[in-house]
C-alpha cells in the first residue's frame, strides 16, 4: 500500500529526473516511476 509521502516522493523524484533527462519520458510514456 502506497502512502501519501511515498507517492509524493516518487512524483518529486520523477519530476526532477524528467527535468534533468527530458528524453526519458519518450521511451515509456509518463508512467515509468521505477528506475
Amino acid at each position: 500500500m502506497i502512502t501519501s509521502d511515498v507517492y509524493e516522493g516518487r512524483v518529486l523524484t520523477f519530476t526532477i529526473y524528467r527535468y534533468v533527462h527530458p528524453t526519458f519520458t519518450t521511451n515509456n510514456g509518463n508512467h515509468n516511476y521505477e528506475l
